[in-house]
């Protein structure tokens, strides 16, 4: 789907559009939107240094993936691309390619959500339910007022952005590698990773396997393919496998179990 047909939005216009709209993750949801009001650069908010080091250590941690493209001067700031979708959205395949996408409806995508592939901060909003084959998101703030679904979800934004669920969350597996999560709701897995010990359920909790940091988990070489581990050592110079988070995020996007079994 090609989401430069869909409605641009500003900043001010995108705000009072999810006014009152996102339920249980409404403060999320104006949270992560903020991060695309660039107008804090001219306006000496007292966040700049904060933010303007958080963008560059995202473009240190990315190398050529990453770039600041939002120019100092404010007569050269660029209006942020954010996307409007009314109703319900249904793909076979869907590439968040735009800074922000606000779906005021339900999602569903059958096969590959991706998010955050060019190497710039998304955000991604959806103000009804959410059933997904395959989620991988890097660097984007997720914000679901209701129930996610999904076989598989990979996510990762160096622990600076955040994954909110207004509702249950239920997957064959989900693999954090460093995003603060919250779920309102229940949470569900058959395997969850979980590197940074960083998810907040309100609900039940209902976790088949679980897989921590450092990963010793006895199960892990017979749980996961052995090309997506890795060898790790810790300080006290003992090895134990780890988890190629690349290669789990490679194979998930081609429609390749990480999974043994």
């Amino acid at each position: 789907m090609d989401l430069s047909t869909l409605p641009l939005l500003s900043y001010t216009e995108a705000e009072a559009f999810i006014s009152g709209k996102a339920g249980k993750v409404q403060n999320d949801a104006e949270v992560a939107l903020e991060s695309k009001d660039w107008s804090w650069v001219t306006r000496g908010s007292p966040t700049f240094v904060m933010r303007l080091l958080a963008c560059l250590r995202k473009l240190l941690h990315l190398g050529e993936r990453g770039s600041l493209r939002h120019k100092t001067e404010e007569t050269e700031l660029p209006a942020p691309n954010i996307r409007l979708h009314e109703g319900d959205l249904v793909a076979d395949d869907l590439d968040v390619d735009c800074e922000c996408l606000i779906v005021n409806g339900n999602l569903h995508v059958k096969g590959l959500l991706a998010t955050g592939r060019g190497g710039d901060e998304n955000v991604l909003i959806v103000l009804g339910d959410a059933h997904i084959g395959r989620y991988s998101s890097w660097c984007t703030y997720t914000i679901i007022r209701g129930n996610l679904t999904a076989r598989h979800i990979v996510t990762n934004s160096l622990n600076d952005l955040y994954f909110a669920v207004g509702g249950n969350l239920e997957a064959e597996s989900f693999a954090d590698f460093g995003e603060a999560v919250v779920i309102h709701g229940n949470f569900k897995a058959r395997v969850l990773i979980n590197r940074e010990q960083n998810i907040e359920v309100v609900g039940d909790q209902q976790i088949e396997i679980s897989v921590g940091s450092p990963y010793r988990n006895p199960k892990l070489r017979g749980l996961i393919k052995e090309e997506l581990l890795t060898e790790e050592k810790d300080e006290d110079g003992e090895i134990y496998p780890g988890i190629d988070e690349k290669a789990y995020r490679n194979a998930l996007e081609q429609n390749r179990s990480p999974f043994i079994a």
